[in-house]
C-alpha cells in the first residue's frame, strides 16, 4: 500500500513538474520567436493596433473587406481583425480589449445570415493563452463554459495546445500568414460553388442578441461610428433568416447602418468571385471592397 502511495504521488509531481516546465518553455519561446499564423493577427489586435477603422468578425469579414483599398480611398488607416470561426462572444470580446489600450473613429461589424442561431463558443479557445494577462472577459467567458473548465485552464498542457499545434504547422506546413493588414484572400477554387436556392430561418440565441446590442451600447459611449453589414452570398434565399430580419429591426431602433448585402445582384451574377457559397475569393474582395469604400467615402469621409 505505502508502494502504491509512493507511486501516485510520483506521477503526480512529475505531472505538475512537467506542466510547469511545459508552460516555462512555451512563455520563453513566444518572447523569442513571436506567434505564427491566425496569432500573428491576434496579437497585433491585441497588444498593437492603433487604426482608425477597424473590421470585426469572422472569416467572412477576413476574407471580403482589403485594407489597403479602403486606406487609399478614405484616406484613414484601417485594420481587419477578422477570425475564423469565430461568433459574437469573441467579437464583444476584441472590441474592449482594443478599447483598453484606444478608441478607433469606426468599427465595421460584419454579421452571417445565421449569425444569432450560432450556437457554442468553441473557437473562443483561440484566446486561451491570454488567460490570466490582464483581460478580465476573456478569464469570466473561459471559465463559463463548464464547471470544470476553470481547474483545466490551470495547467499550461490545456492552455498551450492551440498555440503548440500553430508552432507546428507554421514549421512543417508553412502556412501563409495575412499579408494585407490582418485580411486573407481566398484564392479561386478548384470547383467553383453552384448557385441554389434556400431557406433558412432557424430560432435566434436571444444572449447572442444582447451581446450584439451591448457592441451597440458600448461603440455609443465611447463615441465610435459603427456600421454592420452583412457580405455578399453565392446562394438565392427564399426569405430573410431570422437573423437579417433582427439585424434589420434593432439597427433601425438603436439609429445604426446597415448594409444587407447578402443579395446584392452584381455579386449573384457573378460565380467567379465566390470561394464558396458564403466567401468571396480575392477577386470578390477587390471588387466588394471598393464598393464599401465608396459607401464610406460618400457618408463618412467626404
Amino acid at each position: 500500500m505505502k508502494k502504491l502511495i509512493t507511486f501516485i504521488v510520483s506521477i503526480i509531481v512529475i505531472l505538475i513538474v512537467s506542466d510547469l516546465l511545459f508552460g516555462y518553455a512555451t512563455n520563453f519561446y513566444v518572447r523569442k520567436c513571436g506567434l505564427h499564423g491566425d496569432y500573428k493577427s491576434v496579437e497585433y489586435v491585441m497588444k498593437q493596433c492603433k487604426e482608425d477603422v477597424l473590421f470585426i468578425g469572422s472569416s467572412v469579414v477576413l476574407n471580403s473587406l482589403m485594407p489597403s483599398i479602403i486606406e487609399d480611398s478614405i484616406g484613414v488607416t484601417c485594420y481587419n481583425t477578422g477570425a475564423n470561426s469565430q461568433t459574437l462572444p469573441y467579437f464583444h470580446t476584441i472590441l474592449n480589449c482594443i478599447l483598453k489600450r484606444y478608441t478607433p473613429k469606426m468599427v465595421i461589424l460584419g454579421f452571417k445570415p445565421m449569425e444569432f442561431s450560432l450556437e457554442g463558443i468553441s473557437r473562443y479557445n483561440l484566446l486561451i493563452p491570454y488567460y490570466h494577462t490582464g483581460f478580465r472577459e476573456i478569464d469570466s467567458t473561459l471559465e463559463s463554459k463548464n464547471d470544470y473548465e476553470k481547474y483545466l485552464l490551470q495547467s499550461s498542457f490545456y492552455r498551450y495546445n492551440t498555440i503548440w499545434f500553430r508552432i507546428l504547422s507554421y514549421h512543417f506546413i508553412r502556412e501563409h500568414e495575412n499579408t494585407n493588414k490582418g485580411f486573407l484572400a481566398k484564392e479561386k477554387p478548384i470547383f467553383p460553388p453552384t448557385l441554389s436556392s434556400t431557406k433558412e430561418s432557424h430560432s435566434i440565441h436571444h444572449n447572442k442578441v444582447l451581446i450584439f446590442e451591448d457592441i451597440i451600447r458600448i461603440c455609443k459611449q465611447r463615441g465610435i461610428n459603427l456600421i454592420v453589414y452583412s457580405p455578399p452570398i453565392y446562394k438565392r434565399y427564399k426569405e430573410k433568416t431570422e437573423t437579417i430580419k433582427a439585424l434589420e429591426r434593432i439597427c433601425k431602433n438603436k439609429n445604426i447602418q446597415y448594409y444587407n448585402d447578402t443579395q446584392d445582384s452584381l455579386f449573384l451574377a457573378h460565380q467567379d468571385w465566390f470561394y464558396d457559397s458564403v466567401h468571396l475569393n480575392k477577386f470578390g474582395a477587390i471588387e466588394y471592397s471598393k464598393i464599401f469604400a465608396k459607401r464610406l467615402h460618400d457618408s463618412y469621409f467626404k
